[in-house]
């Protein structure tokens, strides 16, 4: 029976290398850390800010603490070695923890002031009158600081040497003195006397250490260097260690330290029974020094790389074959005779040659005749050759001799027309000919045949060959041969002729030239794919039968055929030849794999092997997924490269900082004080004496131009009564007379010149006017006048400035009317001359600077002629009236019609009488009507343009006969004809009309509107104006299913409703939409993947659609098209899937109607042959995770992982042929936790307040038990602060179940100071550093007694309010069958010791 009724407290303390200081709790971690192992966990071998590779650092001269390592050991997860940073190989190591080196990262500031306490005293009796803290002065303690190394955003600063910036004015006896002080309502004065005491004392800031606040500072306590003068730490010397910037851990006392590896020394030698540096165990006293130090973790290793490599080759190889092809010729050339031409008929023929000037025709001809003896005879070529015949087979051109007359020609053209095909051919090689060999080649024949044309020439010439020419008769201009006769055989022989002039083609010889421009095509075909060179050959042949020639072409292919592949090709490649193992010493060390730590600490960390298997086939893509394979050898090197590194683990400690203990008294300074007058007010002042000073200008005849003041009653003199005070009563007053001294200078307004401002005349500048004051001086009491004098600035102007006629005179024609009483009426008056001067008076003016100054006047007649008899008008018309009057003479009272203009006015006077007759032809006035149908829809608009039933017809005919004068209508007499028009608006109506793309169909007359004024009747006859019959429609809504609806994207389904159908019906109600599908499915019929899906299904519809109208007022529907015909749904292959056999190679096609209906089609796969194993390296994988955290959401605890990587499905590979599929079973394995009802933190209970709800932050569950899902699952708790939480005690455990609070050890409680490292009773050995064992420590403990007898049921737990309970479960695995156990239990007070621990390591990151 177990039994405890002490409860325990423990408080964990965690250093940076994760040492704690209470090796009970340890020890006990580590029972619980290794059931969780034993429970199939598994931790990360290598972890480092938050993946699973170690940070490798090249320089450690600056290094984040994200690097921090932790190394696992594979097989057993209790070793671990962590390390603040893992060295990349060739990397220096740190001789420091952190270094002054380079810019420094900062600057800490330490505010400095001088300040004293000042006393203000009345200096007759000493007494207080008020006391102040003043400031003398500040100044500054600067201090650069490096945060370098390993881990230097976690470490502390290290300071380099600090800068003194003293107090700009220290405390004296000047310090808080003021020449007045109030006190008691009253002011008072500086009586001149001070006193100080202990001025030199200064006030520093104070620096906090965790919970000590202490005047301390670093002046003076590091050098140039930032070293530490160890001559300057006096008094006791506190060595603390600072876990993070600012956090600072155990300390260590000592006294003469002397350097940096002292204090190091003395530190490790006092490091076993170190505090806390806080005030419950420090007193800091002035004179003491504080020396910080800072503690770094590395790494180092040395690595290495194994290369296994095995290789292979292979030999491939093209067919290669050539083509020749020769060019069809097309054609014989024609076969020759020789012949004798020596009489042509019975007459003999003479032959001429050239003469020396070696031309037919010409007077040096020389005539010969065929010798006699001996018997000669003329040789010549019969039919069928007179020069050589050349065909090109390239380009289908033959040539020939060209048209010449030998008998006019010189015997070089003629001997050359017998080859001038040659030549031709020739040309054209020469232009094929790709380079300049092939050109010289062409070239040499050519040549070759000039040199025979001039052989010939000169052989002819000279006689040593007898050819000549015939000029007459039938072989007239042929060359023939003189041949002797031989008598023996009875002929003349004509081998010199045939020699000479049909040798030609044998004379160039054969010659061939290559093509410019050779081709390299490719072909794919009947899966062979084939690289072409073709060249091509022009090549230059005699004939073999005729002295004739051809350009043959012959075109050579060579052919280069390769196998064409369907992809890619992958050719196997043995592997054949091994090389022996290459190990090679590694640049950069391996930092992720499997982890072995020895006993000695060194962790081996070896990465996967890295296996690259390259195989090198030459290919070449000819086309779309068309491959060859192009090369001629193919090669294999397959490489399995593995790499290892060992790395040790170093650390090093380094004095940063060190501070002085300052003092905190303060200087005292007196000053003494005697009342003192505080104020005086002034009254306004008043002047007693003033002056003014003014300027005049006056002109030289005494006229005042203008005046200015200059000063105006200025002040000379003031009286100022001021009043006195002290405080604030008045004591006494005084009278203060002031002189004030005033000066005026008038010269700035010495004006050059002024205008008067009544006449305008400009005035210039003379000077002073005699008896004036000074222009500038004193201000004297009264007024001072200063007079400037001016002159008048005049002249009178050459031309007349104005000419005003003084007399005038006016001519007018007045045109007057007769009428028929004789009296006169004026029809209108023009103006001939209008006022015209007939005398001028011009004004000369004289002006002072464009000011008039007098004027003179003079008179000027002149002479004006009029004539009128332009305006004697034959017919003149009445603009008001429009009449039209005819001209009769001038009146007797009338001016002459010319003559000149006098002054006054003359008036020109004409008479006229009225112009009138009646219009010979009347004006016709026709009286219209018309009639217009128009077509409106339901709402009344129109949706078809008007129709004119009757236009403009004439309903009546009025003739109106008109007297006139001019255009003026004087009477009229009219004639009237009535005429009936009859109208029929039913010829317009339509039945359907389209509007936009709408039909609308006739529905019938529209009612009476005030819209269009429109009639009922559709007959009738044609009135005045426009008479309107409406009719009106129904819009006919079209459906057309094919078509989406406004808006849609895709055509309507059958059960969508019909846009604006008046019923709401859908397609499928009214019969116009219908759908045929097929669904072909394919699915496995046995192996691993029966019943699953083989490939995706395919479905194949058929839309059968026609369309209609409906009425949109009624509803009607009219069908406008039959439904569209039958389908086809097409032929479907079936897919080809490796190792399976399918049971339809492929699905008919099928015709359908809009009355078929839909089908199913099951395509079935049968397996050849599979292979199923179990594939470890697939199974999915989950971790359950606890996270605990306050109401602030802020982390209390490391997280703790109850399932770390455990298998949730096991994978199943089945392999047919060369592909592979995995299928997963679920493994059951479940997981189940509680968390403590209380955690407690530095002394501070948190209670469980709930299970965080799910959420993105955490993505978290609230399932405390399940099924382990794959990935990670988390469950957050979170707590409360409890500051008392009541301790009950725990009842006897009797028997029954197994208790859920794991055996609880008496140890002593805990009552402040150091936790002891060996607790009291627990007998284990010494935990001291290293690999932490994989056993731990054995516990002596009772063991748990079960009696044989069937068990009774368990006692019922006493329910104590309060009792905080601290469970964690957590289930074996499901596949192993076994229930919770008495162990899993001891593992569940680990993990509640593992939560305390994490709760701590986390309180002193912070």
């Amino acid at each position: 029976m177990l039994k405890n009724n002490k409860k325990e407290k423990f408080s964990l303390r965690k250093y940076k290398d994760g040492r704690t200081d209470s090796k009970l709790i340890g020890a006990t971690l580590l029972v619980g850390m290794g059931l969780l192992a034993s429970g199939g966990t598994a931790l990360a071998n290598v972890s480092s800010n938050g993946v699973d590779t170690a940070t490798m650092v090249t320089d450690t001269s600056k290094v984040s603490s994200t690097a921090a390592t932790t190394f696992t050991d594979d097989k057993d997860a209790t070793k671990t070695v962590k390390v603040d940073a893992v060295l990349e190989k060739g990397t220096a190591e740190p001789t420091k923890a952190n270094s002054n080196t380079g810019d420094a990262d900062g600057t800490d500031t330490l505010n400095v002031k001088s300040e004293a306490t000042v006393n203000y005293k009345l200096d007759s009796d000493k007494s207080l009158l008020k006391s102040e803290i003043v400031e003398a002065g500040t100044g500054t303690v600067k201090t650069p600081y490096d945060k370098k190394g390993l881990a230097y955003d976690k470490d502390g600063k290290d300071y380099r040497e600090s800068t003194v910036a003293q107090p700009g004015t220290v405390v004296s006896k000047d310090t808080g003195k003021k020449d007045t002080v109030e006190a008691n309502g009253k002011v008072y004065e500086y009586a001149g006397k001070s006193e100080v005491e202990g001025a030199e004392k200064l006030t520093y800031d104070k620096t906090h250490f965790n919970d000590i606040e202490a005047p301390v500072s670093p002046e003076g306590m590091h050098n140039k260097l930032g070293e530490i003068d160890y001559t300057k730490t006096t008094g006791k010397v506190y060595l603390v260690e600072e876990t993070a910037d600012g956090q600072y851990g155990k300390f260590v006392e000592a006294s003469g330290v002397t350097s940096d590896e002292d204090a190091v020394a003395k530190w490790k030698a006092g490091e076993a029974t170190a505090k806390d540096f806080t005030k419950a165990n420090v007193t800091l006293q002035e004179g003491d020094t504080v020396l910080v130090l800072d503690k770094d973790t590395y790494a180092v290793g040395e690595g290495k790389a194994v290369k296994k490599i095995t290789k292979g080759t292979i030999t491939f190889s093209a067919m290669n074959r050539e083509e020749i092809t020769k060019k069809e010729r097309k054609g014989d050339f024609p076969t020759y005779i020789t012949n004798d031409y020596t009489f042509d008929g019975s007459i003999k023929n003479h032959y001429f040659l050239s003469g020396p000037d070696g031309v037919y025709g010409t007077a040096d001809d020389i005539e010969k005749t065929p010798s006699e003896s001996p018997t000669y005879a003329l040789i010549g070529f019969g039919t069928g050759y007179d020069g050589v015949l050349a065909k090109n087979v390239e380009t289908g051109e033959e040539f020939g001799p060209e048209r010449i007359d030998p008998t006019n020609s010189s015997l070089k053209d003629v001997l050359k027309n017998y080859t001038i095909a040659n030549y031709k051919l020739l040309d054209f090689l020469e232009g094929k000919a790709t380079d300049a060999t092939e050109r010289e080649k062409v070239q040499a024949a050519k040549a070759r045949l000039d040199a025979h044309l001039k052989k010939l020439e000169d052989d002819i010439q000279s006689g040593r060959l007898e050819i000549g020419l015939l000029k007459t008769g039938q072989r007239k201009g042929e060359l023939v041969l003189h041949s002797p006769i031989n008598v023996d055989k009875g002929f003349a022989p004509d081998d010199k002729l045939r020699e000479a002039l049909s040798n030609f083609s044998n004379i160039v010889g054969e010659i061939s030239v290559t093509a410019n421009e050779p081709t390299d095509t490719t072909e794919l075909k009947n899966g062979k794919y084939r690289e072409i060179h073709t060249t091509t050959e022009y090549k230059y042949t005699p004939d073999d039968y005729s002295p004739h020639a051809y350009i043959d072409v012959v075109t050579t292919k060579k052919i280069k055929e390769y196998e064409v592949y369907n992809g890619k090709p992958d050719i196997d490649i043995a592997l054949g030849e091994t090389e022996p193992d290459k190990e090679t010493t590694v640049t950069t060390l391996v930092n992720k794999g499997k982890v072995e730590i020895a006993a000695d600490g060194t962790v081996t960390v070896t990465g996967d092997a890295k296996v690259t298997d390259e195989k090198y086939i030459p290919t070449e893509t000819v086309a779309e997924n068309k491959y060859i394979i192009s090369g001629d050898n193919g090669t294999r090197t397959r490489t399995e490269t593995t790499e290892s590194a060992t790395f040790t683990k170093k650390e090093i400690i380094t004095p940063i900082r060190a501070y002085k203990v300052m003092g905190e008294e303060k200087p005292v300074v007196t000053h003494y004080y005697n009342l003192k007058i505080t104020k005086e007010e002034a009254g306004e002042a008043t002047a007693t004496k003033q002056g003014s000073v003014v300027i005049k200008y006056v002109t030289t005849d005494g006229k005042q131009l203008k005046s200015e003041t200059d000063k105006d009653n200025v002040t000379l003199e003031t009286k100022t009564i001021v009043s006195l005070y002290s405080g604030e009563t008045k004591v006494d007053e005084r009278t203060d007379i002031k002189t004030v001294e005033q000066n005026y200078d008038t010269t700035p307004k010495q004006y050059p010149t002024l205008v008067d401002a009544d006449t305008g005349f400009t005035y210039e500048y003379v000077g002073l006017k005699q008896g004036s004051p000074a222009a500038s001086g004193k201000v004297v009491e009264g007024t001072t006048e200063v007079v400037y004098e001016y002159r008048l600035v005049s002249e009178e102007e050459k031309t007349p400035s104005k000419s005003v006629a003084t007399k005038t005179g006016s001519v007018d024609v007045k045109h007057v009317v007769i009428n028929e009483d004789g009296s006169l009426k004026t029809l209108k008056t023009e103006v001939v001359k209008d006022k015209v001067p007939v005398e001028y008076e011009d004004t000369y003016v004289t002006y002072s600077k464009g000011v008039k100054v007098s004027e003179r006047k003079e008179k000027r007649a002149v002479t004006e002629k009029y004539d009128t008899t332009d305006k004697q008008y034959p017919m003149l018309k009445d603009e008001a009236t429009g009449l039209v009057y005819k001209y009769v003479a001038p009146t007797s009272d009338s001016a002459p019609a010319t003559g000149d203009v006098t002054e006054g006015e003359k008036h020109v006077i004409y008479s006229y009488v009225l112009d009138k007759k009646e219009d010979a032809t009347p004006t016709i006035t026709e009286t219209k009507g018309s009639v217009v149908v128009k077509y409106v829809d339901v709402d009344g608009n129109e949706i078809k343009d008007a129709e004119n039933v009757v236009t403009d017809a004439v309903v009546k005919t009025t003739k109106t006969y008109a007297t006139k004068s001019g255009d003026v209508v004087l009477s009229t007499r009219d004639e009237v004809t009535e005429n009936d028009v009859n109208y029929n608006a039913a010829e317009k109506k339509v039945e359907t009309i389209i509007k936009d793309g709408k039909k609308y169909v006739f529905r019938g007359v529209y009612e009476v509107s005030d819209k269009y004024n429109n009639v009922l009747e559709e007959t009738g006859k044609v009135k005045e104006g426009t008479t309107t019959v409406v009719y009106q429609y129904d819009y006919l809504i079209p459906v057309d299913p094919t078509k989406p609806n406004e808006g849609e994207q895709n055509p309507p389904k059958p059960e969508d409703k019909i846009p604006n159908d008046p019923k709401g019906r859908t397609y499928k109600d009214l019969g116009l939409l219908t759908e045929v599908k097929r669904n072909i499915t394919y699915v496995y019929e046995n192996g691993p993947k029966v019943g699953q899906e083989a490939s995706a299904p395919v479905e194949q519809t058929a839309r059968f659609t026609r369309t209609a109208e409906i009425n949109s007022r009624t509803g009607e529907v009219t069908y406008t098209t039959s439904w569209t015909p039958e389908q086809k749904l097409s032929e479907v292959a079936s897919p080809t899937i490796k190792d399976y056999t399918v049971d339809k190679v492929k699905v008919d096609e099928l015709t359908v109607t809009h009355e078929s209906k839909n089908s199913e089609v099951v395509v079935k796969y049968s397996q050849v042959s599979s292979v199923t194993k179990r594939d470890y390296e697939k199974d999915k994988k989950g971790t359950v995770v606890v996270k605990f955290i306050d109401v602030n959401e802020n982390f209390l605890a490391d997280d703790v992982v109850v399932k770390n990587n455990v298998i949730v499905s096991e994978a199943i590979t089945t392999i047919t042929g060369d592909k592979e599929e995995t299928t997963y079973k679920a493994t059951g394995e479940d997981y189940a936790v509680t968390a403590p009802e209380t955690i407690e933190v530095d002394g501070v209970t948190f209670k469980l307040k709930r299970v965080l709800p799910a959420g993105d932050k955490f993505k978290n569950t609230v399932d405390e038990k399940g099924l382990v899902k794959e990935g990670v699952t988390t469950i957050v708790y979170q707590y409360v602060m409890q500051l008392d939480t009541p301790t009950v005690e725990k009842p006897d455990y009797d028997g029954g179940a197994t208790p859920l609070e794991p055996p609880t050890l008496d140890i002593p409680e805990y009552e402040g100071g150091v936790v002891p490292l060996d607790p009291p009773i627990v007998d284990k050995p010494e935990f001291e550093g290293g690999i932490v064992p994989l056993e731990p420590p054995i516990v002596e403990k009772p063991e748990l007694k079960i009696p044989e007898q069937p068990t009774p049921a368990p006692k019922p737990t006493p329910e104590v309010p309060g009792k905080p309970v601290m469970t964690a479960q957590v289930k074996c695995l499901a596949n192993t069958g076994s229930e919770t156990s008495n162990e899993t239990v001891l593992g569940f007070g680990a993990l509640i010791a593992g939560i305390a621990l994490a709760v701590r390591k986390r309180q002193n990151e912070k």
